[in-house]
């Protein structure tokens, strides 16, 4: 009798297998594909209302500054002074801290609508040219200020007038700024006079906060 051969059938399970991790590879790359244009779309959401806050004017005091408003130029310029050993000692430091408080003073000025004046005006022509309107007359140099003094007096004039016409309980404080601007010599170095600049910040330190708070 003729033996019949049988041939015997390969198991389907290893392409049932194969077929899953396929599958499965599928999937996971069209997850992570998903998830990386989620976070691109994310940032990229994020970043542009980032940029749109920080160029858009704090509403209270209408003006085209990019300020984000009192409380975070306030902080500027407290980080601007936070060490106290460079203050009058490294020129570029000060200038900084100078600057910063400026346009505190300024700021509050235009959130108050405090009169135009020549002081007003030399400090937005020192912190932002741009800022600086046409009602009263700028000096013809670009640099406004020469020495530590000038920007000083200016910035406790403005104060001045702003304590006086909204913060009457803040007198004593503005006048003993005003005192520490007076001691200032132009004549000295700025490193010479190390003391009483870092008094003069302290002093206008608390007097901004005084007035943001």
């Amino acid at each position: 009798m003729a033996e019949i051969k049988i041939e015997k059938k390969s198991p389907i399970w290893p392409w049932i297998l194969l077929i899953i991790a396929l599958i499965a590879v599928i999937v996971y790359f069209v997850y992570n594909n998903d998830n990386d244009v989620n976070t691109i779309y994310n940032n990229d959401t994020q970043s542009e209302a980032r940029d749109t806050i920080s160029n858009t004017p704090h509403e209270s005091h209408g003006t085209s500054a990019p300020y984000l408003g009192s409380l975070s130029v306030v902080q500027e310029f407290e980080s601007s002074i936070t060490d106290s050993t460079r203050i009058g000692v490294d020129s570029m430091y000060t200038k900084t801290a100078i600057v910063n408080l400026a346009r505190v003073v300024t700021m509050k000025a235009d959130e108050l609508d405090v009169k135009p004046s020549m002081a007003l005006e030399n400090l937005k022509f020192y912190t932002e040219p741009s800022q600086a309107t046409t009602d009263t007359q700028i000096p013809a140099s670009k640099d406004v200020y020469g020495d530590f003094k000038a920007v000083s007096k200016d910035i406790v004039t403005v104060l001045e007038t702003i304590q006086t016409e909204n913060y009457p309980t803040l007198k004593n404080d503005v006048s003993e700024l005003k005192q520490t601007s007076t001691r200032i010599d132009t004549n000295i170095a700025t490193k010479e006079q190390q003391a009483t600049i870092q008094t003069f910040f302290t002093k206008a330190k608390k007097v901004v906060n005084d007035m943001n708070s």
